[in-house]
């Protein structure tokens, strides 16, 4: 599996089952890039995303912008439900 320039191999074995774990899935903040491969989006839908501060999982640290990886998983989940 490969996630960008970013792949960690370090295989863990869960339940008799191997996964490679990236460090995307480690990571508090994602970048817009990062956010784009995490949700197979385009960057234009990411930045659209991110601009609005009341999704909850926007970070704004200076000029740039983050996704928090928990809250949006927690928002995507509720898009799913509702």
């Amino acid at each position: 599996m490969r996630v960008g320039k970013k792949v960690v191999n370090e295989n863990i074995t869960r339940g008799g089952r191997t996964t490679m774990k990236t460090e995307l899935d480690t990571r508090a903040l994602l970048n817009v890039k990062e956010m784009c491969e995490y949700l197979g989006i385009g960057q234009t839908k990411a930045r659209e995303l991110l601009s609005n501060p009341a999704n909850g999982f926007t970070v704004r640290i200076g000029n740039r912008l983050y996704a928090h990886k928990g809250r949006l998983d927690h928002w995507l989940l509720n898009q799913i439900l509702s």
